[in-house]
């Protein structure tokens, strides 16, 4: 009898224990099904190949440069431009209709991504695409996000530091190098708009 109990002992552990393991596995299973989720399946518009989405992280400080923000010129895909040089912003953006000019270059991104600045302002995020931008005398190669934004492009913190630009504000340049380019303000685009009546951005 002692021996017949014992086995019923054990067979009654080894029960209490898988049923202790199943709920363990329900549990996790239901907190997996009520997480948030990123779409893996991001689809190139182009190859039909999947890709990264969006950088965790986005932080954008304005998505107009006015009366107070520093520009210069270049170009990007070989699109004249002006460029929005913006420290508080670490990606660089394009804007939707200068991009529609290259879409054969887009990449997809997931739907319903958007921007949003300190003041509340929002901008969706419409793809993105590996860039030729000119400055002064280089070119650079580097990944811009399109979005609704106000100014032609956005000079993010990426692509300043990763090819090492230094802005100086006392006298309104960027460098690179040995070389410099000159800023000027918004106010200075804003009287250049008012006098010949033509805007200064392409569009």
């Amino acid at each position: 009898m002692e021996a017949d109990d014992d086995t019923w002992k054990e067979r009654d552990d080894k029960f209490e224990s898988l049923l202790k393991a199943l709920e363990k596995l329900v549990e996790s299973l239901a907190a997996e099904q009520n997480a948030p989720r990123r779409n893996p399946n991001l689809t190139c518009w182009k190859c039909f190949k999947k890709t990264e989405g969006v950088p965790k992280g986005l932080k954008v400080s304005t998505l107009r440069g006015g009366r107070n923000g520093l520009y210069l010129k270049g170009s990007i895909c070989d699109i004249p431009c002006l460029f929005l040089v913006d420290t508080g912003t670490n990606i660089t953006l394009l804007r939707a209709d200068l991009a529609h000019k290259v879409k054969e270059r887009l990449i997809y991104t997931a739907p319903n991504l958007t921007l949003k600045t300190a003041t509340g302002e929002k901008a969706k995020i419409q793809g993105k695409l590996d860039a030729s931008i000119e400055c002064g005398s280089r070119k650079f190669q580097h990944r811009v996000y399109i979005a609704d934004i106000t100014d032609s492009c956005i000079l993010g913190l990426d692509f300043l530091q990763k090819f090492k630009f230094t802005v100086d504000l006392e006298k309104n340049e960027i460098r690179t190098g040995s070389e410099k380019i000159s800023l000027f303000s918004g106010s200075t685009q804003q009287r250049k708009r008012t006098s010949d009546g033509k805007n200064v951005q392409s569009r």
